[in-house]
């Protein structure tokens, strides 16, 4: 059997899995250490995707609801389940979408920017996009006149420093990282597009990784920062996608997202990103996306989430369920 078949059952059989997790409820808050009583809300929508607002000014990064079944997967017909986004997309605050002033993908999978050409209709079209070059150039046929940013030419490495990407109040410094593999040290869907495409894929191969990024999101009061949201959608290795020293002297991580699917995959992972001292974390891409976003979260096969939050310790997180509101009190 292909290695992709095998990987697709072996998915089948751990989609099957049941365990008891700490996931937060619809709400949960947390007070960071020597907060000043401001706030900013934190919505997980499954797999990458958050709305992160902070006063007006709101960051979207690529939130994936359709979740097609494993099955569906290897044979094609991959396409945005419209009633399904804009049903999940109803739980978002109205005046959250209404004020989304940039979107951020750290990678081109499918379960990242699949659904972002319907997602882009609920938001303002002045809102870039930013990411690799190859999230532009897979989506390129759907953006119709909206932005679409490679961001790689601002991006840093753990030793130097890039520039910031700027939306308004907001600056994205885009770090150059890398993904996990998937299975027993096994990547799909490797691979970039250095040139637009003529339309979205409807297959899963189609869908190549290109050019994984993670961030820091800086929301700004003038030329401070104000709040600091470290920002990742895959595991990667140490030093791949992480923020250099002298940025982080400048203002240390407020918020730290992190992506718990793969860590097993990749060694020093969350360790490597605790050592940089992030005042909280909340952990992402959990979940199995492979069945409903209706229904309450369960780990993604070959995940062992207990395993992840041991890593943890004892820093402060919030594991939560697709649609939980976090408030951090900073």
């Amino acid at each position: 059997m292909h290695k992709f078949g095998i990987a697709l059952l072996a998915l089948a059989l751990g989609a099957c899995a049941s365990v008891q997790l700490p996931v937060a409820g619809p709400t949960a808050d947390y007070t960071l250490p020597n907060a000043q009583g401001r706030t900013a809300t934190f919505q997980y929508l499954g797999t990458g995707g958050w709305v992160i607002r902070r006063g007006d000014d709101v960051v979207l990064t690529a939130p994936f609801f359709t979740n097609p079944g494993f099955l569906r997967i290897p044979f094609g017909g991959l396409h945005p389940n419209r009633r399904i986004i804009e049903e999940q997309l109803q739980r978002v605050p109205a005046d959250d979408l209404a004020r989304v002033n940039v979107i951020v993908a750290g990678h081109a999978h499918y379960d990242h920017i699949m659904d972002l050409p319907v997602v882009f209709e609920h938001v303002p079209a002045s809102a870039p996009l930013v990411g690799g070059p190859t999230v532009c150039n897979t989506l390129q046929s759907a953006l119709h006149g909206r932005v679409c940013q490679p961001v790689t030419q601002y991006a840093g490495t753990r030793n130097a420093a890039g520039t910031a990407y700027t939306a308004g109040n907001i600056n994205i410094r885009p770090y150059f990282s890398q993904h996990a593999a998937h299975f027993e040290h096994i990547k799909f869907m490797n691979g970039h597009y250095a040139e637009p495409l003529a339309h979205v894929p409807t297959h899963i191969l189609g869908w190549r990784e290109g050019e994984p990024l993670a961030y820091l999101i800086d929301f700004m009061n003038g030329s401070d920062v104000a709040l600091r949201v470290y920002y990742q959608d895959s595991a990667a290795n140490a030093p791949y996608g992480l923020p250099d020293d002298a940025t982080l002297r400048e203002h240390p991580i407020d918020v730290a997202i992190l992506c718990v699917a793969s860590y097993q995959q990749v060694e020093t992972h969350p360790e490597a990103i605790l050592a940089l001292g992030p005042k909280y974390l909340l952990l992402g891409h959990w979940e199995n996306f492979f069945t409903s976003a209706r229904k309450h979260g369960r780990p993604v096969a070959f995940t062992d989430v207990p395993g992840f939050l041991a890593r943890v310790g004892s820093a402060a997180y919030t594991l939560p369920d697709r649609g939980t509101r976090i408030t951090i009190t900073y």
